[in-house]
C-alpha cells in the first residue's frame, strides 16, 4: 500500500512584501532628508547668511562647529582681541574650521576640553568679491575650554617662532601644512556663495 505525501509549501510572504519594504524604506529617508533641510531652514541666521555647521559627531568636529560660531558671531574688537586684523571691515564673515588636538588627551566632552589646536580659514562676503578674490584669514588656532576663547596665530615674519610657542611640537607641522584635505575649503566656497546676495 502506498500514500501519496502531499506536504503543503510552507506559507510565505505575500508577493508583494518586498515592495512595501522597499518603499517603507525610501519614505523614511525621504522624511529623515526633510527634517534634516527644515532644520537647516530654521537654524539660518537672520541676517541671511547661512548657518554655521551643526555640532554633532566626534569631539574634535564638535569643537570645530563651536569655534566657527565664536568666528562668526564675534565683533570687530573681539576679532582684533583673538588675532584677526579685520582692516575696518564689520560683519560678513564665513568660516571653516578644524580641530586636530586637545588637552586632555582624554577629554569625552567639549566641557572637559581645556586646550585645543587647530586651523581656521573666514572670508569677508560684504565686499561682494568671487570667492577666489575674497579676502580671507586663514591660519593655525589656539583655543581655550573655560572660557571658551579662539586665539588666530597670524602671519609675519616671526609666525614660524610663535606657532613653535604656541603649539605642542607634536601639531605645529600640521599647523604649517594648512587642513587635512580639500573638504574644508570646499565648505567655505560653499558658504561664501551662499551668503552672497543675490
Amino acid at each position: 500500500m502506498s500514500a501519496a505525501l502531499d506536504t503543503p509549501a510552507p506559507p510565505g510572504p505575500p508577493p508583494r512584501t518586498a515592495a512595501r519594504g522597499r518603499l517603507a524604506i525610501g519614505a523614511a529617508v525621504t522624511a529623515a532628508v526633510l527634517v534634516l533641510a527644515g532644520l537647516y531652514a530654521l537654524i539660518g541666521r537672520p541676517d541671511g547668511e547661512p548657518a554655521a555647521p551643526l555640532a554633532t559627531g566626534s569631539l574634535t568636529d564638535q569643537l570645530a562647529a563651536r569655534v566657527v560660531t565664536e568666528l562668526e558671531k564675534a565683533t570687530p574688537q573681539q576679532h582684533t582681541d583673538h588675532g584677526h586684523d579685520l582692516g575696518g571691515r564689520s560683519g560678513g564673515l564665513v568660516c571653516v574650521a578644524e580641530v586636530y588636538g586637545v588637552e586632555p588627551a582624554t577629554a569625552g566632552s567639549v566641557d572637559e576640553v581645556t586646550r585645543a589646536y587647530g586651523y581656521h580659514a573666514c572670508a569677508f562676503t560684504k565686499d561682494g568679491y568671487p570667492f577666489d578674490v575674497a579676502p580671507k584669514l586663514v591660519g593655525p588656532i589656539v583655543v581655550d575650554g573655560a572660557p571658551f576663547a579662539v586665539r588666530a596665530i597670524t602671519g609675519g615674519e616671526d609666525f614660524r617662532e610663535r606657532v613653535r610657542a604656541e603649539l605642542p611640537a607634536e601639531y605645529q607641522e600640521r599647523a604649517f601644512k594648512g587642513f587635512s584635505g580639500p573638504e574644508r575649503v570646499e565648505a567655505l566656497k560653499r558658504r561664501y556663495q551662499e551668503a552672497m546676495p543675490r
